[in-house]
């Protein structure tokens, strides 16, 4: 119904009005695309036949109904990359391959190179095995090629995890604190009859092996004496906030020395998925194949490093409709952005239609991500806000425009004026004689100045301001009460 509306108003606005090739439209599986096509091709023959007077409108619209860009987000890119192949280096007959032919493709590769870097001895895998396990090494570069290229962006990943590991020591004085709390708290804040004390008592009586398990933390025989000790603390008792305080800093205590370990082998895993997607990639060019992942990344390179073409699809379409929006991942925002705008962070315009349901949020597993959701929908609410709406459209209004930029010039040249001296005159002396009167609500020329914006200080030629105007309006409008010829006027 939208795509037909859109189009319904060239009937009422011709010099407005909307080809079907300029509309973009999104949907998430190739039926779906196939159904809205043919939903929108029966409505618009069924215009045809109905509406008499504006036959020939819909007629025309029919006949050129096959050029609207009605696909899936990577058909689209399919489309833009093979109309582009110069930019993006590609050859044109390049073959996609299917979900299931590319995990498939992925999952031999990835093992291949495995085997290759075994064989050539590569230090960074071989770590890598020894913690992981070689199923390991390959299930997680399977998990994370599909955002390999972001990931190798990142210009220190280690940073976060020793940010986090740096804190352990913190967390063990804030742990010790606590389970001192816990132990002084017995008998006063938690009740000798209640279940809670013979656990306290058990703390209080191994709290050596506790304070020694809190030094040696990384260690497995550590983290069963602190989860036999602090962890089978209930948060029932009187002492609740104090057990809660101290399991989370026991948590927090475990997530340091996950990321201790983490800040150690992440520059190896970056490495190895740098090898592993080299190796790829070359296995991709021999047979010309390229994956949905890949039509996202190239297409949105392509839109940000060329400007001419970035803008060529902008023009082209002047509204974009995308469905199940809450399926949509971060890269393909960012595609759908920038035909809007230049910033691939900020949406621009209000050609963007978006539909989406975040409780039907069912591709997780694909990258899709319901907050990009949220964020898009943020955003189009600005664009929906009355004041943004009303000035853009006061400012489609030629007639509006103009007298807009007709006085936003009056006032620039106004204040242009206002600081050039009137020929023949020597305004130091004028600012002499008027800067002896300090107080400007006390005397007329300084009240003049004020009304002036400085101009009669400077003695400028629009010394006087727009005043004469102001008054002479005020006494137009009245002489139009008392003599009838001013209001004919």
């Amino acid at each position: 119904e939208r795509f037909i509306n859109i189009l319904a108003q060239g009937i009422k606005n011709p010099q407005q009005a909307v080809q079907p090739k300029e509309i973009l439209a999104i949907t998430f599986t190739r039926k779906a695309a196939a159904e809205m096509k043919e939903r929108i091709r029966k409505r618009l023959y069924e215009l045809e036949k109905e509406d008499a007077v504006n036959k020939e409108f819909w007629h025309n619209h029919r006949q050129r109904f096959d050029q609207a860009r009605i696909s899936t987000i990577h058909g689209f890119c399919n489309g833009i990359l093979k109309e582009n192949p110069v930019e993006t280096g590609l050859d044109p007959s390049f073959n996609v391959a299917e979900e299931n032919d590319m995990q498939e493709f992925l999952e031999s590769n990835i093992t291949a190179f495995i085997k290759k870097a075994i064989a050539e001895n590569d230090s960074g895998l071989e770590e890598l095995i020894r913690n992981y396990g070689i199923d390991g090494v390959k299930k997680q570069l399977l998990s994370i090629y599909g955002i390999a290229d972001e990931v190798l962006k990142l210009e220190n990943p280690a940073e976060p995890y020793k940010k986090s590991a740096d804190c352990a020591s913190e967390l063990q004085s804030e742990l010790t604190a606590l389970v001192d709390e816990l132990i002084a708290g017995m008998g006063t804040v938690v009740d000798k009859t209640t279940k809670h004390y013979p656990k306290l008592q058990n703390l209080k009586e191994n709290r050596h092996l506790v304070i020694e398990a809190i030094q040696k933390y990384e260690t497995e025989e550590s983290r069963a004496v602190l989860n036999q000790y602090i962890g089978v603390l209930t948060m029932q008792a009187k002492d609740k906030a104090v057990v809660a305080e101290a399991r989370e800093a026991l948590k927090k205590l475990y997530q340091a020395a996950i990321d201790a370990r983490a800040a150690e082998l992440v520059t190896v895993w970056h490495n190895v998925l740098r090898n592993c997607r080299k190796f790829v990639l070359a296995k991709q060019e021999e047979l010309n194949l390229i994956g949905f992942d890949d039509l996202e990344s190239l297409a949105l390179k392509l839109l940000l490093d060329s400007q001419e073409i970035r803008h060529k699809y902008q023009q082209n379409f002047k509204y974009i409709m995308v469905d199940e929006f809450q399926d949509t991942n971060e890269r393909q925002r960012e595609i759908i952005y920038l035909l809007c705008g230049d910033d691939k962070d900020s949406l621009n315009g209000n050609k963007l239609f978006v539909v989406g349901d975040p409780k039907q949020s069912i591709y997780r597993f694909r990258g899709a991500d319901v907050n990009v959701f949220a964020r898009v929908r943020r955003c189009a609410r600005r664009w929906k806000e009355p004041q943004v709406r009303t000035l853009i459209q006061a400012l489609k209004t030629k007639e509006l425009r103009n007298k807009i930029l007709f006085t936003l010039g009056i006032i620039i040249i106004y204040r242009i004026g206002s600081f050039i001296p009137t020929p023949g005159v020597d305004y130091t002396v004028v600012q002499q004689c008027v800067g002896k009167m300090n107080n400007a609500s006390e005397n007329f020329i300084g009240l003049v100045n004020l009304f002036s914006g400085g101009a009669m200080l400077q003695l400028s030629i629009f010394a006087l301001g727009v005043m004469p105007y102001i008054t002479a309006s005020i006494v137009i409008q009245l002489l139009r009460v008392v003599i009838p010829r001013f209001e004919a006027l």
